[in-house]
């Protein structure tokens, strides 16, 4: 069975990063683009290139990563502190360790 993946452009703005095809995409903030090497090097890329850049993800990954961001943040504000946070090993190897 043949992976199916979602097709990423890659701009940078002034305030972070928008990602995602048009219509639906996601501005990502320059502090949560540095948790990922991935999102590092297109971010790299899409400064350093004239033409757009384009990355290809996993369906559904860069959703399932910026939520598990959106809880390590929100983790690390509160008192208590969870522990079933990114247990899929998909966004494990997509956050920067």
């Amino acid at each position: 069975m043949a992976a199916v993946f979602d097709i990423l452009s890659v701009t940078a703005r002034v305030d972070g990063v928008v990602l995602g095809p048009d219509g639906s995409s996601v501005e990502v903030s320059h502090g949560t683009i540095r948790r990922s090497t991935t999102l590092q090097d297109a971010l790299n890329a899409a400064l350093n290139s004239a033409a757009g850049v384009y990355i290809y993800l996993p369906r559904g990954v860069l959703q399932d990563w910026l939520q598990s961001v959106d809880a390590l943040k929100s983790d690390a504000t509160s008192a208590e502190h969870a522990t079933d946070i990114a247990h899929n090993p998909r966004l494990m190897q997509f956050l920067k360790v």
